[in-house]
């Protein structure tokens, strides 16, 4: 989970979330494989005020992107 303050636009953590996709590596016996990462976005208050709320809907996003 991160959670970002101060955002403006959903713009902005779509870009982090490219960037953490670009940095996520995997390294067996000194040797790099690939990794690929889903994630899921929720935002506060838009898609709920509770903690629970935006878990959820950030889970739900992340199954989508694991389904495309």
């Amino acid at each position: 989970m991160v959670l970002l303050d101060g955002i403006t636009n959903i713009e902005e953590p779509k870009r982090v979330a490219d960037k953490l996709g670009e940095k996520i590596r995997l390294w067996v016996d000194e040797e790099e494989h690939s990794v690929t990462a889903s994630f899921g976005i929720s935002t506060f208050p838009a898609d709920g005020e509770e903690a629970e709320m935006l878990l959820s809907v950030a889970d739900h996003a992340m199954y989508m992107a694991k389904n495309r």
